[in-house]
């Protein structure tokens, strides 16, 4: 497999004295990129240097001239790795916050969403006894998720997907009378 941009080196040593090789790299569309038959001062073939156009799997083709056989040996290398495409986070922070909560203290945070995004909320207590509750409202004000203790910790974990474009609010408090500092991330989940 080749990305478009690539340039690679090819040979072939021939291990048989009548063996008369020929070396092409073909495309995934199966037109000939680069041929040889003998490198220069060599009677074996050698593609100095061959670039890819396009993504995909390419051949090296091995064929014996004068319909000669026998063993070989084809050794390949990169030349230019051409840069592949980065595929797209997985989550990307709509949000990030930190604070602290005091006792019966509820802090409310703001972002905008898009009628079917999914979102991922976490919310860690970093110091204190802290609880940390979350609830998300939607923009018409009604909770759509809420989370408390996930993962075998006090810290709420949780996903949704919004129901309408507009303003969500993240609603933080303590359990009880629990307060501490925290740190608050809502993610969009990005599908690969």
């Amino acid at each position: 497999y080749l990305n478009a941009g690539d340039v690679i080196t090819a040979g072939v040593t021939s291990s048989t004295r009548d063996f008369d090789a020929a070396l092409a790299l073909v495309a995934p569309d199966g037109t000939q990129i680069a041929f040889s038959d003998d490198a220069p001062n060599s009677p074996d073939p050698l593609i100095g240097s061959a670039a890819a156009a396009v993504s995909g799997v390419h051949l090296l083709h091995v064929t014996g001239e004068d319909a000669s056989a026998g063993a070989y040996t084809l050794l390949w290398r990169y030349l230019i790795a051409a840069p592949t495409p980065t595929l797209p986070p997985s989550a990307a922070p709509i949000l990030r916050t930190d604070g602290d909560l005091a006792a019966g203290e509820t802090r409310t945070y703001v972002f905008q969403g898009m009628a079917g995004q999914q979102v991922r909320i976490y919310v860690e207590a970093t110091s204190g006894g802290l609880d940390p509750l979350a609830v998300l409202l939607a923009p018409d004000g009604t909770a759509i998720a809420q989370g408390d203790d996930s993962d075998g910790s006090l810290n709420p974990r949780f996903e949704a997907v919004l129901p309408a474009d507009g303003t969500y609010t993240l609603q933080l408090r303590g359990y009880g009378a629990t307060a501490g500092t925290f740190d608050a991330v809502v993610e969009l989940l990005v599908a690969q």
